[in-house]
């Protein structure tokens, strides 16, 4: 199937999320270490990979301030990216080919303070799974690294919930409404506070539609035409406008939970001619 409205919507509104954090919340610190060395069976042989401590790292370079890498040290020497080089942002990773398996690898970056992952689940299950896995955004006792793939806390998580179109006008034009929901877990009552008082006033907002395949980082979580930055998205046509936004926090009468935990309800609107 080929990529629909609401691929589009949740695509768009994910770069925006994140840029949005990162700029107007400088909801990132930047990192200097060694990365270490571990296998990953889901990659092609000839490629050794190095992990560090932290995901997810930035990408978007127009966040002032923030390290964006183009490459790494390798035994005190840069090397940057290649088509044989990549660097995974959000595994807070390189993937090189043409590395001893010995080398030093070191390298800057800047580490956003929220992960960002899409999710189906639903909030009582997100919150449920996120309190009994230890997925805390550190490396547990005796490693160097995190492991790819699982995720890690904090973290917002975007769940598109639903869409309607509303007739508009004459013509076939509707209101077509997107509600999107967002978990936020928080290691603090200050970033939590912090995250949900930044997007409350998000409201009436506009942000640009993008396609679903102009996603900006490819199959190895590098950036696909680096460097990157959010003005390139905001060159699309097509304003998505925020309509509403709701948040609150989840309050844990047992004190159960492991996290601060809030909540982001978004109303995405846009006027289309969705039977053209």
């Amino acid at each position: 199937m080929k990529p629909q409205y609401l691929h589009n919507v949740a695509t768009s509104f994910a770069i925006w999320l994140d840029h949005y954090l990162l700029y107007k919340g400088e909801a990132y610190t930047n990192q200097t270490g060694k990365l270490y060395q571990y296998s990953d069976p889901r990659l092609p042989t000839g490629y050794r990979i190095f992990g560090s401590a932290y995901k997810q790292w930035v990408y978007d370079s127009s966040i002032t301030g923030a390290n964006v890498p183009s490459g790494v040290y390798i035994n005190s020497v840069f090397t940057p990216r290649n088509t044989n080089r990549h660097i995974d942002f959000l595994n807070g990773r390189i993937i090189y080919s043409g590395i001893n398996s010995g080398a030093n690898v070191t390298g800057s970056f800047a580490v956003k303070d929220f992960n960002i992952y899409f999710s189906n689940e639903n909030e009582e299950d997100l919150i449920l799974e996120n309190n009994l896995k230890s997925n805390e955004k550190i490396p547990w006792s005796g490693s160097t690294y995190l492991p790819p793939y699982d995720n890690a806390l904090p973290a917002i998580y975007i769940n598109t919930d639903s869409i309607a179109n509303v007739p508009f006008s004459f013509g076939g034009e509707d209101e077509t409404k997107a509600f999107i929901k967002c978990v936020v877990f928080a290691d603090d009552p200050y970033s939590l506070d912090g995250v949900l008082s930044l997007f409350a006033d998000s409201k009436n907002r506009s942000f640009k539609q993008k396609d679903f395949t102009q996603y900006p980082l490819n199959e190895f979580g590098d950036i696909k035409t680096p460097p990157y930055t959010f003005e390139n998205v905001s060159n699309a046509s097509a304003e998505l406008l925020i309509d509403e936004v709701a948040v609150s926090k989840f309050k844990d009468t047992r004190g159960s939970s492991k996290s601060y935990i809030g909540f982001l309800d978004f109303d995405i609107i846009k006027y289309r001619y969705p039977r053209a």
